[in-house]
């Protein structure tokens, strides 16, 4: 029974595998961002998510029997668990640079901002479109990329 079990939770089809190879990706690329930038994790990952999606690979229809929704809400909550789980080494790494360029005004907006932000997010994913979000994305994408140009 439970070796049944087992097998049923792995990916049986093609569509489950390329889901999750494009999510794997997507981390990847996003993590390995924020290691060279020191920013814009959420960026990268749901860059490479937006062009799976443009190419049609996330579609609901083409995501699988494992993985039920690749919808941009999706994306978004597994970037945030990408995040979290690389967020210890990142700043275990690079803890001394933390105590000498340490912001306390840029802090102080910050954490309050992020504290209320959060949840009015939360709140906001389930109201709005899943292609709104889209939008605000590629034209988030498109201000980081010009700013970096800059």
């Amino acid at each position: 029974m439970i070796e049944q079990r087992i097998l049923m939770e792995i990916p049986s089809s093609k569509n489950d595998i390329v889901t999750i190879l494009v999510f794997s990706f997507a981390s990847f690329f996003g993590n390995f961002g924020v290691c060279v930038t020191g920013m814009g994790m959420a960026l990268l990952f749901l860059f490479v998510y937006s062009i799976a999606d443009f190419i049609g690979i996330m579609n609901d229809d083409e995501c699988g029997e494992m993985i039920r929704k690749c919808d941009v809400k999706q994306a978004i909550f597994l970037q945030s668990v990408a995040l979290t789980t690389t967020m210890p080494i990142l700043l275990w790494k690079s803890r001394d640079d933390i105590k000498m360029y340490t912001n306390k005004k840029l802090l102080l907006a910050f954490i309050p901002a992020t504290i209320i932000g959060t949840p009015i997010g939360n709140f906001l994913q389930d109201k709005i479109r899943s292609e709104i979000i889209l939008i605000m994305v590629g034209v988030m994408i498109t201000l980081f990329c010009c700013f970096q140009l800059l």
